[in-house]
């Protein structure tokens, strides 16, 4: 990663000084790409609990906010974040229990309980804010029965006198025999094909079989007087093998035919309906004050504050949105789950849309049969599902597993949406996991099958250098999974930054700067694992000027309901399985081969006073390192660091920085503007 300038020496030996930072080589974040020796030359091998900002390597820590919340108990965690009301911001967080009743048919109650809380209340635990009952019970679809055809050959003619024609036809056991003579008393021969078509059905629906078997079906005639409907009286897919087949007796051969145009098919068996699937993960959004909150369940809910008195209620239970946003005055829901007492095909392919205005109404038509401006359409010519939906620059990007779509509203339109592909390949970029998309402004990210990219007009990689760690681990089974943008104040610069959770890592993106960082939890016996990272508000609203006072911020959260700002603070043990910050710098390859001899290095930083920390060289140098007491966390310094083994000689020098986890409650910063390694070599030297 450093930048090397030479300088050969009286002694014929080459002097060698490495810089890392300031214009000379500023800081280009982590890269996993290659071998640590073959990596960019602006980048880190590994850079954990840091990020590169306003043109330093910054330690970044997740410190423990403080706040807990009253009756959690054994609530699951669905999600958080921030909403306006009331002319202020207030934070929210919300969970669920699920229960399932012994009755028949069964009961599923999913219980939703939602804190909200203004700024950052510390001390007491927060109070619940309300909860609300959703109970929906177990239906089952009826089995459906089998469906055939059969087709009276046009050019059927009466029978000449005398003779007479027999159709012999078996369906499942019962056996006929269709016998018309001219003239005779068994059976007057049709004069016209529909006349042909009415008898056979006459007979079938009369059950005259030959052999006394069970009437199998009921047949009707179609409008075109030739095709013949067969329904079976049995239901289930076991309908569907009901045979069926024709011979024909015609010494004239003047019937010309009775065929088979369909088998019988189509029946299913009694299928359960979706009840009780509760909303997890979340997906939400909001619309002026109010909080809808959607997600792979049979609901969608909603929340609204006014005057701080909750009310929180079911939007609808004829759908659940897999992924929710707003457009065009409508709520979307990408990928759909059908509701209790519905039956949609293939509903994960499907994009849906309230009624305008109207977020309640998602049927296409009321109960008087009035259309509604609700609906939903399966984009053509797809065949993944819908895994996000996003707010782009007047139009909403919808994810797949393996494509890109969007679509733009149209005015006064029956459809009111026009779709568009960006990828639509067999097999293309697209997101397979909702939990790892986010969406800061109008720019989309998420992991891809090839990458990570972001979509702002066009779709762009922007993991590169990361990706072969990033997509190693979400190949693993999940864990734990979640995302957010997020701006955040480091070095007194505000960047906006994507943070993507996956199980025990979080990758962090700088959208400004380029770069790549990583923080990397411990699995430890007893102690809370981080489980999503969301975003809350941090100040209260002054009356009179709430402007600048409420920007958002990351928020960390663990399984015991505690909560976590990502700061410009070195890591503390206040988050217990955390590990310890370290950032791994390039291995440098001099000359190959050739010996290295490190001697000292130079750094320019700024931190707490007090703070230590360990440099060393390859695992044969090290020397630690503290703060002075004149030291200042804004203001740069520079310090001469000799190691402990004085000079030592490597083939290819590869520079590490540890820092160790801070006592709990200790918030130290350090900020690294500039490093310099000092060596020299033999260039005469054959390779040893």
């Amino acid at each position: 990663m450093g930048k090397i300038d030479s300088r050969k020496l009286d002694n014929g030996m080459v002097e060698l000084e490495i810089t890392y930072g300031g214009n000379d080589a500023p800081f280009g974040g982590m890269d996993t790409s290659a071998p640590p020796m073959y990596i960019d030359p602006a980048c880190f091998s590994f850079a954990g609990n840091f990020v590169v900002a306003n043109n330093q390597l910054v330690a970044a820590g997740w410190q423990d906010l403080g706040i807990s919340l009253a009756s959690w108990g054994s609530n699951k965690f669905l999600g958080a974040g921030k909403f306006y009301t009331n002319q202020e911001y207030y934070n929210w967080v919300l969970g669920y229990t699920s229960s399932t009743s012994a009755g028949t048919p069964p009961t599923t109650t999913v219980i939703y309980s939602i804190w909200v809380f203004e700024g950052l209340p510390t001390g007491s635990p927060i109070p619940m804010t309300f909860q609300l009952a959703v109970p929906q019970t177990s239906a089952t679809t009826a089995a459906t029965a089998a469906t055939a055809k059969l087709a009276v050959n046009p050019g059927y003619t009466d029978i000449v006198c005398p003779s007479w024609d027999t159709i012999y036809m078996t369906i499942g056991a019962a056996q006929y025999a269709f016998q018309y003579l001219c003239p005779g008393s068994a059976g007057p021969a049709p004069s016209t094909p529909t006349g042909l078509a009415t008898y056979i059905a006459n007979v079938i629906n009369t059950n005259a079989t030959t052999n006394g078997a069970v009437k199998p079906c009921n047949a009707v005639v179609e409008t075109d007087g030739l095709t013949i409907d067969l329904t079976t009286i049995a239901t289930g897919t076991a309908a569907n093998a009901t045979n069926i087949s024709i011979s024909i007796y015609s010494p004239t051969n003047s019937s010309k035919g009775l065929s088979i145009e369909q088998p019988f098919q189509g029946a299913t068996d009694p299928t359960a309906q979706n009840f009780g699937i509760p909303i997890d993960p979340l997906s939400w959004t909001q619309v002026g004050e109010t909080l809808y909150f959607g997600g792979p369940g049979t609901m969608i809910l909603q929340f609204s504050y006014p005057q701080e008195v909750p009310q929180f209620s079911i939007t609808t239970q004829y759908l659940g949105a897999v992924t929710l946003a707003k457009f065009n005055n409508q709520l979307i829901a990408g990928g759909i789950v059908p509701g209790p007492g519905q039956i949609i095909q293939n509903p994960e392919m499907i994009v849906g849309w309230s009624a305008p205005s109207i977020f309640t109404q998602w049927n296409p038509v009321d109960g008087t049969g009035k259309v509604t401006g609700a609906g939903f359409n399966q984009i053509s010519d797809i065949s993944d599902y819908i895994s996000g939906v996003y707010i782009g620059n007047n139009i909403l990007v919808i994810l797949r597993s393996f494509g890109v779509d969007y679509m733009n509203a149209l005015q006064n339109a029956v459809i009111p949406f026009d779709f568009n592909h960006i990828s639509n390949a067999l097999v293309g970029e697209g997101c397979q996991d909702s939990r790892l998309a986010t969406q800061f402004d109008q720019i989309c990210c998420f992991i891809g099958n090839t990458d990570v990219f972001q979509y702002s007009g066009q779709l762009s990689p922007i993991g590169t250098k990361i990706k072969s760690t990033i997509l190693w681990d979400v190949v693993h089974a999940p864990v734990y999974r979640s995302s957010t943008v997020c701006p955040s104040m480091f070095a007194r610069e505000i960047n906006s930054f994507g943070f993507f959770l996956i199980d025990r890592k979080i990758y962090i993106y700088c959208f400004n700067n380029q770069t790549w960082t990583v923080n990397v939890f411990q699995q430890l016996a007893g102690q809370p694992n981080a489980i999503a990272v969301h975003r809350f508000v941090g100040i209260d609203s002054v009356p009179g000027y709430w402007q600048f006072q409420n920007n958002p911020f990351p928020c960390l959260v663990t399984d015991n309901m505690r909560f976590f700002v990502f700061a410009d603070e070195i890591q503390s043990s206040d988050l217990p399985n955390a590990s310890a910050s370290t950032v791994i710098f390039k291995q440098e390859e001099i000359m190959m081969g050739r010996d290295i001899t490190i001697d000292s290095l130079y750094i320019n930083i700024a931190g707490t006073p007090g703070q230590s920390m360990t440099w060393s060289v390859s695992g044969v140098l090290s020397s630690t390192f503290t703060l002075p007491s004149g030291a200042n966390p804004v203001v740069m310094a520079g310090y001469q660091i000799f190691f402990t083994e004085q000079i030592r000689t490597v083939k290819n020098p590869q520079l590490r920085l540890d820092i160790p986890l801070n006592p709990a409650g200790t918030y130290n910063q350090l900020h690294i503007g500039k490093i310099a390694m000092f060596g020299s070599f033999d260039p005469n030297q054959r390779p040893t």
